[in-house]
This record gives C-alpha cells, sequence and structure tokens, in this order.
C-alpha cells in the first residue's frame, strides 16, 4: 500500500481507531505519534482523525509509522508490527515523451493510411505513469504557414499504456487517428501538415513536459499528402516532316505524350523551343493542356524552319522534366525547275558564274568572226550576169602616153612637158 506525491505537495492522511474485539469506534480522546522520514507529529483523536503535512523534501520512498502517544494506563495498539502502514513516493521527475515508433518522423502521411492511422511513443517515467490521464492532441494547419497559423481541425483522443509496466526508460503509449473522417475533400488539394502533444500525469500529479510538447512548440509535425498532378512524358517526343527531309518552310509537327501520375485533375504548362547549335534559344510555342488522374494526353505543336543548319527542339513541362528530339538538318527548300536550281546556288558563287560566262561568250564571238564577210548569192542571178557580160563588146585601152598616163619618164624639172 502506498501514495504517489509531487515534490512541495501536501498529503492529507485520514485514519480511524477502534477497538479490537468489537470493532466499534472508539469514542474517546487518544492522541497518536506518526512519524514519516524521521519527523514526528502528535495527531489528537476521537475515533477518527485527519491531518495535512507537507510530504518530505527527498524524492523516493518514505515510511508512514503510527503508535500511540502516551496512552492510557493499559492501552496498547494493536495490528500494527513494525512495518509501516503505508509507504510514500515523492516523484520530483515529470513525464517526458522520448521516441516515435510509428509513423516515421520523416514519412509524409499517405492517404490511403488516414482511415487508420497508428500514433505510438515512448514516454521516460521513473515512478509510475497514470494511464487514465494519457490524451493525445492533434491539430491540422496549413503547410508551410509557421508555428502560429489557424488550426483547420483539432481535437483529442486518448491514449492507451501497451504493456502491463507504467514505469521505464520507454514506455510504450499509443493512439489511433482516423484523419479521413476529419479531413473534407476540398481541403485535401491543399498543402496540410498534423501536429502533435501529449498531455498527461504520472501518479504523483506531475504534468508532461511541455519543452517541445505544447500547442505552440508540437512534438511532431507530419506533412499530409496533398492531392496534387504529377505530369511526366511518356516516350520520346516524334517529329514529323511532309518529305525524307527537313527543308526551310516547310512545317515540322512535333508531338509527346504527356500522363498525370497524381492523384488530382490538373493543367501542365508545355514550351516548346528551338536550340540552335550555337545556344541561342528560341520559343516556338506555349500552352496549356488539361489531364485528369491517372489519364494521358497528347501535345501537338508544329514549327517552320526559317533558315538551314543544324538544330534541334525541346519539349519542356513547366517545373517538370524536358526532353530532347534528335538532332535535326534543316535544308535549302526544293528547287522547281532551272529557277529553282539557280535559286539554290550561293549569290556570290552565282555572280561570278555569270561573269565567266559573259566573258566566255564574247570570246567564242571574236574567235569565229569571218575575215571577209561572204555576201549571198542567187544561183539563177549569177548565171544572167556571166551571159549579160559575154554579149557585150570588147574595148582596147590604149596605154596611155605621157607624164601622167604613160611609162615614159617625165621632163626635168622647168621642161614643158607637152613639148
Amino acid at each position: 500500500m502506498g501514495a504517489y506525491a509531487s515534490e512541495d505537495s501536501t498529503m492529507e492522511y485520514q485514519g480511524e481507531l477502534v477497538w479490537y474485539r468489537s470493532m466499534r469506534t472508539i469514542e474517546q480522546s487518544l492522541d497518536v505519534l506518526m512519524q514519516i522520514n524521521g519527523e514526528e507529529s502528535v495527531v489528537e483523536t476521537y475515533g477518527n482523525f485527519s491531518f495535512a503535512r507537507n510530504v518530505p523534501e527527498q524524492a523516493g520512498e518514505h515510511g508512514l509509522f503510527l503508535t500511540m502517544y502516551n496512552p492510557p494506563s493499559g492501552a496498547i495498539l494493536r495490528g500494527l508490527g513494525q512495518e509501516p502502514i503505508s509507504t510514500i513516493f515523492v516523484d520530483k521527475q515529470a513525464p517526458i515523451l522520448m521516441d516515435i515508433r510509428s509513423p516515421g518522423t520523416q514519412d509524409v502521411l499517405q492517404e490511403t493510411a488516414w482511415s487508420d492511422l497508428k500514433i505510438q511513443l515512448t514516454v521516460r517515467e521513473m515512478e509510475q505513469l497514470n494511464p487514465d490521464t494519457l490524451v493525445l492532441n492533434y491539430a491540422i494547419h496549413p503547410a508551410g504557414l509557421g508555428l502560429n497559423s489557424v488550426a483547420m481541425y483539432d481535437g483529442q483522443i486518448n491514449m492507451e499504456l501497451l504493456g502491463g509496466r507504467a514505469f521505464g526508460e520507454q514506455v510504450p503509449i499509443a493512439a489511433g487517428l482516423n484523419i479521413d473522417d476529419i479531413v473534407s475533400e476540398s481541403d485535401r488539394t491543399e498543402p496540410l501538415e498534423l501536429r502533435i502533444w501529449v498531455t498527461g500525469e504520472d501518479m504523483a500529479g506531475n504534468a508532461f513536459a511541455e519543452d517541445f510538447n505544447d500547442i505552440d512548440a508540437p512534438f511532431h509535425t507530419w506533412d499530409l499528402e496533398q492531392r496534387v498532378p504529377d505530369f511526366t512524358f511518356v516516350g520520346e517526343p516524334s517529329v514529323k516532316s511532309g518529305g525524307d527531309s527537313i527543308r526551310v518552310d516547310e512545317p515540322v509537327e512535333i508531338t509527346a505524350a504527356i500522363i498525370n501520375n497524381g492523384n488530382a485533375d490538373g493543367n501542365v504548362q508545355i514550351v516548346l523551343e528551338l536550340v540552335e547549335s550555337n545556344g541561342a534559344r528560341t520559343r516556338v510555342d506555349a500552352r496549356q493542356l488539361e489531364v485528369a488522374p491517372g489519364m494521358t494526353t497528347v501535345y501537338e505543336g508544329a514549327w517552320v524552319p526559317s533558315r538551314t543548319g543544324t538544330m534541334w527542339l525541346e519539349v519542356q513541362i513547366l517545373g517538370s522534366e524536358t526532353l530532347q528530339t534528335p538532332t535535326l538538318r534543316v535544308k535549302e527548300a526544293e528547287s522547281e525547275g532551272f529557277m529553282g536550281t539557280v535559286s539554290e546556288v550561293n549569290p556570290v558563287v552565282l555572280g561570278v558564274l555569270v561573269v565567266l560566262s559573259l566573258v566566255l561568250v564574247g570570246l567564242l564571238v571574236f574567235g569565229l568572226r569571218p575575215t571577209e564577210p561572204q555576201r549571198r548569192t542567187n544561183p539563177k542571178l549569177a548565171q544572167r550576169l556571166q551571159q549579160a557580160e559575154q554579149t557585150l563588146p570588147v574595148i582596147e585601152q590604149q596605154q596611155a602616153v605621157g607624164p601622167y598616163g604613160g611609162q615614159q619618164q617625165g621632163a626635168d624639172v622647168g621642161q614643158n612637158p607637152y613639148q
């Protein structure tokens, strides 16, 4: 038989004195001497007695002894031996929360486990824990807003002692919590956290220590699973052009499949960018697609190359992953006849070819020109002219005589040529 008391507390003692044989209350004044830890107190009784006194200052067990003080002649107090009639346990140490056995301290509490959440803790109590006073306090707050945020849900649940021993370095206690019945459907898309702390006492009346075990400083906090979309690509992006190769001004189709692995509807932001070999980036397309949980949608984009070169495309889920297409080599647009062929030539090279062609033509024209131009003749006209010449008379031409017309040597200077 014993009683527990905390430090600096007052304990009240009550008792009754009866006759040994008849067990009737003694209806006369008697003095009783009570001793606790060497300290004596004289109590006047009249059958029943009651008095209060401070408990010993020293922690531990203290025996309560009771004897008659100045008893009447021949009176003895029977029923008591050398053992104390009771023991006082003075406990100065409050119970302290030690560890969390479940759930894991780093775990995100999955929604599938909300309906049957087992919270098991351990307590350090070296004297005696009072299991009837153990209470688990919980509060659900918006996550990330600090300890002073207002609770969205809160409450209390009685805890139980696991095992038969209520004292020790690691006394296990537990409680079951059904969050599924507490949190509304609309709030499950918001980031939430669960906070817990424990209240109660040991048998001496010492309350649980409030250091990091209070409403303003909970013993532990868990993040609750949030209903959010989770977008990822399925496979690699596809690139499709109208011909066997990619050419300037010809549209190119890009497709990519996206799946929502989350547990809530959501809009995925898709961005298509062109990346050139020098690192330059150009945004080609950006759009938003709605995807239900567990469903897949296909992004379809288009790109029209504006110049030749080596480049590639990147399809990105904003805030998530990025996929890259194979390297693309863009060629000139397909030619249409001679003019199309000419248009494909580099302008500088084309100019040089034109100059060389003109020079070559000039050389050919100059080299093939005839020395004397040949007159065009009509055969019939030539025959008639020949016949006409044959019918004409022949006139003999006399040789000119004189200084101007013959071969005679001219007169000397000053001589009359007509003589």
